[in-house]
Order: C-alpha cells, then sequence, then structure tokens
C-alpha cells in the first residue's frame, strides 16, 4: 500500500532533483554529444532537434495517436496492435492542446518517469 502522505519534502527534493538531472544529462548527451559521432549506415542521423529523441517505436506510436490502431491480415506486416493503448491515449490528450506529437511524447514520457520514481522511492522510504 502507498502512503504518499508520508513522503517527506527531503525526499520529494531528492526525487525531483534526480530526475531532472536525468533528464539534463540526457538532453545533453542526445543534443550536444550524440551529434559528434559518426552514423552507423543503418543509424538515424542525430541533430540538434526534437528529432532526436524521436526514433525506435516513436513512429508507431505516432502512427496509433494520429489514425489509430489497425490490423491486417497480411502476416509479413507489423501490426500497430502490439503497443499498448495508455501512452497513445494520453499523447492524444495533450495533442488536443495544440502541442505536436513530439512535444507531447516527451511530456509524458518524462512525467511517467517522475510519477514512477516517487512512487518507487515511497515504496523504498
Amino acid at each position: 500500500m502507498l502512503h504518499y502522505e508520508y513522503l517527506s519534502r527531503k525526499g520529494l527534493f531528492f526525487t525531483l532533483s534526480m530526475w531532472l538531472y536525468s533528464r539534463l544529462l540526457i538532453a545533453f548527451i542526445m543534443l550536444i554529444i550524440a551529434p559528434l559521432f559518426p552514423v552507423a549506415s543503418n543509424g538515424v542521423i542525430a541533430t540538434f532537434s526534437w528529432d532526436v529523441f524521436s526514433a525506435w517505436d516513436s513512429v508507431w506510436y505516432e502512427k496509433i495517436v494520429t489514425y489509430g490502431y489497425d490490423f491486417s491480415s497480411d502476416v509479413k506486416q507489423i501490426h500497430t496492435v502490439a503497443f499498448f493503448p495508455l501512452f497513445p491515449l494520453l499523447c492524444r490528450l495533450l495533442i488536443f492542446t495544440g502541442l505536436s506529437f513530439k512535444v507531447s511524447s516527451i511530456i509524458v514520457n518524462n512525467l511517467a518517469l517522475l510519477a514512477t520514481l516517487i512512487i518507487l522511492y515511497s515504496w523504498v522510504e
């Protein structure tokens, strides 16, 4: 059972600071250091933009948010039904406020990590 009321100010400050430091470190690495490395033949070019944060499965999630789930009987095609619906739903809610998919998905990801860290800290404490 979670006891949110027992999460001390010191614990909340620690959790928020670790979250912020991790986000700043990742942003620094992805935006400043990653573009300096050579690109693999099948890799994505790292640039100083929001695009550096959207790779791998983000294309599938953007397709789900934009067009919804689809399923084809063609066995060779990858289906969007393999992805859980909560993340696309939360992104879609933020898109209704006028944000783009890339910005809304980064916000959802970061808030989910922050909530997870707070819950994990309260369990450990």
